[in-house]
């Protein structure tokens, strides 16, 4: 089932409007803000594409469906496409690749995919095992809580992922806000870099 070429994430129709307007955005910046990873996170060590341990309630689930999603990327060619999600209680950042069974594939977009800032969440004791399993993936952190700001002009965009000291405090205290980490992708590039 997981294969099947039928399933999408989008839907039909959503897919099918994705694909055609991609192609046609005059837009500097083209943000494709979406419900979750898009970005395959492989949770096995094996370095074998094939033999990955995917967890099937985000893009993993639907992964002919992504690959149509990102082949209207690289058919449509739009400026700057950037995926920004959420709904995994995570922080995520990385690079899209045109093709996750290849890992010398080309980069096509960067992604930003926000934590929750009202829950608590996880440790980060297995991330640095994952990040080595998923080197497209630059970023990661399970135990901070917040939410991204994103700053565009015609040269960059910048994310900052803030976070707040501790969920469960109704802190007004700007103070207790930080920044966990930055990054910036500049105009025509898919390739993103740690500001900070």
């Amino acid at each position: 089932e997981l294969f099947d070429s039928k399933r999408s994430l989008l839907g039909d129709v959503q897919e099918r409007w994705l694909a055609t307007t991609l192609g046609k955005t005059p837009s500097q910046w083209n943000i494709l803000a979406q419900q979750t990873l898009v970005g395959r996170r492989n949770y096995s060590p094996s370095s074998d594409p094939q033999r990955a341990l995917l967890q099937s309630d985000n893009w993993d689930g639907y992964p002919a469906a992504r690959q149509r999603v990102l082949g209207a990327i690289q058919t449509g060619a739009p400026r700057n496409p950037v995926f920004v999600g959420g709904d995994i209680h995570q922080n995520w950042v990385g690079h899209v690749k045109a093709d996750y069974l290849n890992p010398k594939s080309k980069t096509i977009a960067t992604e930003f995919c926000g934590t929750s800032i009202t829950s608590t969440g996880g440790n980060n004791g297995k991330l640095p095992d994952l990040l080595v399993n998923n080197p497209h993936f630059v970023f990661a952190d399970a135990e901070k809580r917040g939410y991204g700001v994103v700053e565009l002009n015609q040269k960059q965009m910048t994310t900052s992922l803030r976070v707040v000291n501790d969920v469960r405090q109704a802190n007004k205290d700007p103070a207790q806000i930080s920044t966990l980490a930055a990054f910036v992708v500049a105009s025509g590039s898919a390739e993103l870099f740690r500001s900070t």
